[in-house]
């Protein structure tokens, strides 16, 4: 639920169970066929499926911003926030925009049922007129049909580029997904439902999962790192 999760993961660049690091490197030896001089990638993992948006990069090069955003999972949002998020990064104009993970709900093992969000998700992110970079979350893997499904969409989970010579890294922590907590699927759904009905209801049951998850740290999602 949002995986009921938006304090836990509200770290710098960490999001969703992803880290997104960019550092300040020469980096030539990086190579990739990108049809931008200032933009280079690892065309051979990357040739086909890519996890960014065909969009044409915005503003100077030599001076360049990039938008940070968090996640658009927790539904039921009657405001629509992501959309009009979408609409003001279009005015702000970035050359490009980074998410920290959980642009779906997930948590689905039905694969049909996640293309269908996924498409919804790029529907909103069509509209933006400059590149997004996705970041794989909780939501977005949390099982190995997921993953599956991410990688014929968008390719490899974990990937880099180079944009002006500076390095950004997207890693994968949920590599392998981790067991999700029982009947998660349903309680999201309620959750998402809560929102819009009985709103105290739902900020309760978020509480209550919460702490049932800092009991229990062995179904904890909170991120994973390897050595």
């Amino acid at each position: 639920m949002r995986a009921m999760k938006r304090i836990r993961y509200s770290r710098l660049l960490v999001g969703a169970a992803l880290t997104f690091a960019f550092l300040q490197s020469g980096c030539q030896t990086y190579r990739g066929d990108s049809g931008h001089p200032e933009f280079i990638y690892d065309s051979a993992t990357l040739a086909t499926a890519k996890p960014w948006t065909a969009k044409t990069f915005k503003n100077d090069p030599d001076n360049f911003q990039f938008a940070i955003i968090g996640d658009r999972t927790g539904g039921a949002n009657v405001l629509r926030t992501f959309a009009r998020a979408m609409d003001q990064l279009n005015l702000l104009q970035p050359e490009f925009v980074i998410n920290v993970g959980d642009l779906i709900e997930g948590y689905s093992d039905d694969a049909a049922k996640l293309n269908a969000e996924w498409s919804e998700a790029d529907g909103l992110l069509n509209k933006l007129e400059m590149p997004f970079f996705r970041t794989p979350g909780n939501h977005d893997i949390a099982n190995a049909v997921a993953q599956q499904v991410w990688r014929q969409r968008y390719g490899s989970t974990y990937y880099y580029f180079v944009y002006r010579n500076v390095l950004f890294l997207v890693l994968d922590s949920e590599d392998p997904p981790r067991a999700a907590p029982e009947g998660m699927e349903k309680k999201i759904e309620e959750y998402n439902r809560l929102q819009t009905e009985d709103p105290l209801k739902a900020q309760a049951m978020l509480a209550d999962f919460m702490s049932e998850e800092a009991e229990n740290p062995s179904t904890s999602m909170t991120p994973r790192w390897h050595s």
